[in-house]
């Protein structure tokens, strides 16, 4: 992953540390005010890049900054299903499951055919105890998995259909 000194956002300023992989010090990561996100190198970084950031962040224990990347992000991007995505499971992460499943079911607002946000969905719902609820996303997700041709992913969901299904849960 490529280093970042600076990144320029719309409508937001702070300063946050990332802590590369592997690395026993922080870099300071700028956002300031501005439209568009500067790698290193001074090109414009994608979206997905810093999701990537964001992600790593996440990893790394630093949910703070993973969830200023990744509101950045969604702020210059409001439609992009993805961003709203990796928000929930930042949230689902750092403990907050009820925050978890607003931005997973807004996920699925903006794309109905995005698998991962129910399985993760379930998975939230399933922290905070709704088990019915958390069965129908482990079914959705499963059946687009499947339609998608992603087997591993569907078995993950069929899985947690099971499990849930020995509990009594139909």
């Amino acid at each position: 992953m490529k280093r970042l000194l600076s990144l320029s956002v719309l409508t937001l300023s702070a300063l946050l540390c990332w802590q590369s992989p592997g690395s026993a010090t922080q870099e300071p990561v700028y956002l300031t005010a501005s439209s568009q996100f500067f790698s290193v190198t001074g090109e414009p970084m994608a979206p997905g890049d810093l999701i990537n950031v964001a992600l790593d962040a996440m990893e790394n224990g630093n949910y703070v900054d993973a969830y200023r990347l990744v509101n950045a992000v969604i702020k210059s991007n409001p439609a992009w299903p993805s961003g709203y995505h990796t928000r929930g499971l930042i949230l689902l992460s750092a403990g907050d499951p009820a925050g978890a499943i607003d931005d997973f079911t807004y996920t699925i607002r903006l794309e109905q055919r995005f698998p991962t946000a129910y399985f993760n969905r379930g998975v939230a719902y399933l922290q905070i105890g709704n088990k019915p609820k958390a069965l129908e996303d482990f079914k959705k997700a499963a059946l687009l998995y499947r339609q998608m041709g992603a087997s591993e992913h569907a078995s993950d969901a069929i899985q947690k259909i099971r499990e849930l299904m020995a509990e009594g849960y139909r």
